[in-house]
């Protein structure tokens, strides 16, 4: 996705796939289109070369007149467009995304089964094979939102702090994560109604603060005051079946454990819902396989 604009405060939206991420796009007003990892966009920032799509709606001259403002509020703090965009992003379920992924896509790439389906996370095939996989579906979600190692070795968090006005607050989740994850919010597509609340108070409170230092990058009223879409969150919530129906075996379960397996660690997810990985039975069990199969100690 490219840059976006949330009033005053410049934002990166990681789009991970079959997370909600083009209702969380339309609520806040941010560009629809796109799949862009956060490595993508670090490597873009470097170049010089930052997509915008600031924003729906806007014209040519609009935003280059935003982009005009970014760039000077990022003279004035000594940082880049991308440290200083705020960066967040909605995971989900392994388990749980890999049946929507499946239900949505099983037709566009003729994943057959659910039980061929979870045989090609397994061994890696098709467009799950690091070699002929090309498409946005393959990635996990921690290679989504990692960084490369480059960029975690130089990033100086508390020196970023005092520099920059924006990391004033941070969300909740950790913005680092095993030395891998760097981003200001990570919400969970199971709280969606919640987690969307509570960020728009923190971009609120990131923009509000950017306008009392006098920079006013864009006039616009706040994307979420002409829609009512919490309410949508919370019903939209639990519709669907419960994913657990689609596993009839542990073989099943464990492919996408063993596919998945940074996503069950760094975001703390178990099979059964609203579970930790630890608390898990059938993970528990995942892991013990896991260990055994790649000779871990």
């Amino acid at each position: 996705m490219p840059l976006g604009m949330v009033r005053h405060l410049p934002v990166f939206f990681a789009h991970i796939p079959k997370t909600a991420g083009t209702t969380i796009k339309e609520y806040f007003g941010l560009p629809i289109e796109g799949h862009m990892t956060m490595q993508d966009f670090l490597i873009a920032a470097r170049a010089g070369k930052i997509e915008s799509g600031i924003n729906p709606g806007k014209t040519e001259e609009q935003i280059i007149d935003s982009l005009a403002k970014i760039k000077k509020l990022s003279k004035l703090t000594d940082l880049s467009a991308f440290d200083m965009a705020f960066k967040f992003s909605f995971v989900r379920n392994p388990w749980d995304r890999a049946v929507s992924m499946y239900e949505f896509h099983k037709d566009d790439f003729d994943f057959g089964t659910f039980e061929d389906f979870t045989n090609s996370l397994l061994h890696k095939e098709g467009i799950f094979s690091e070699e002929t996989g090309g498409t946005t579906l393959r990635p996990t979600q921690t290679q989504y939102l990692s960084l490369t190692d480059d960029y975690i070795n130089s990033y100086n968090p508390e020196k970023e702090k005092i520099k920059n006005p924006l990391r004033a607050l941070k969300g909740r989740h950790p913005a680092r994560n095993s030395g891998h994850l760097c981003y200001d919010y990570i919400g969970k597509f199971e709280n969606i109604g919640r987690e969307v609340f509570v960020l728009k108070e923190f971009l609120t409170q990131l923009s509000n603060k950017i306008e009392s230092c006098g920079h006013n990058i864009n006039d616009d009223e706040f994307p979420w005051e002409t829609k009512d879409r919490l309410g949508l969150f919370r019903k939209n919530e639990n519709r669907k079946p419960d994913y657990r129906t689609y596993y009839e075996n542990f073989n099943q379960i464990y492919a996408v454990f063993d596919y998945y397996y940074n996503d069950v660690v760094n975001f703390n997810y178990g099979f059964t819902p609203g579970t930790s990985y630890d608390k898990c039975y059938t993970t528990i069990r995942c892991f013990k396989q896991y260990k055994e199969k790649n000779d871990i100690l």
